[in-house]
């Protein structure tokens, strides 16, 4: 759980874990996700979503990145009933999710595979399938909730919700603060 610095993830596999309460098997929160720019300070600071993939299409990790996860998997993790907490990922701050996969994780509440906000998030390239949410959850695959959200290239299918009861929507739920380009 890194609250300042920079965290890369390449080539990485997370997957057949089984978390009982208050569990995911990455829960980061960037400087970005603590801090509000004004808007002199974002023009000044922070590259815009579109920038980050310019960037990382010519081989550039943003230097305003506090996350980044390229060439992953994450799969097979479960999390059990009764947790407040149930994302495979959650991420807040500026983030760059390039050629990686999330699937067939089983979440008890929330996103099953990933959570995302922040001032600039791409997603890039990435596979969220076969995700599923058993106990309540806004979505089974992608819950985006606030901040500048870049999706470039991504498959977003097979996601679901188990049993009968309140879910808004298998596949992304996108709330209302946040500003999504594709």
């Amino acid at each position: 759980m890194p609250y300042r610095g920079k965290l890369v993830l390449e080539i990485t596999e997370f997957s057949n874990s089984v978390g009982d309460k208050e569990v995911n098997c990455l829960f980061f929160i960037g400087d970005s996700g603590q801090h509000h720019w004004s808007p002199e300070e974002e023009s000044m600071y922070r590259q815009k979503p579109a920038e980050v993939l310019e960037e990382y299409s010519r081989g550039i990790y943003a230097k305003d990145l506090e996350l980044i996860i390229n060439n992953c998997t994450f799969h097979d993790n479960i999390l059990e009933a009764g947790s407040p907490t149930g994302s495979d990922v959650v991420a807040v701050g500026n983030i760059l999710i390039a050629n990686s996969e999330f699937r067939s994780n089983y979440g008890a509440r929330y996103s099953g595979a990933l959570a995302v906000s922040g001032d600039s998030v791409v997603i890039a390239s990435t596979n969220i399938i076969n995700n599923t949410v058993t106990d309540w959850g806004p979505a089974a695959g992608l819950e985006i909730e606030g901040g500048n959200i870049l999706l470039h290239n991504c498959s977003i299918s097979r996601n679901h919700y188990a049993k009968d009861g309140t879910s808004d929507c298998g596949g992304i739920k996108i709330y209302e603060d946040s500003s999504v380009e594709r």
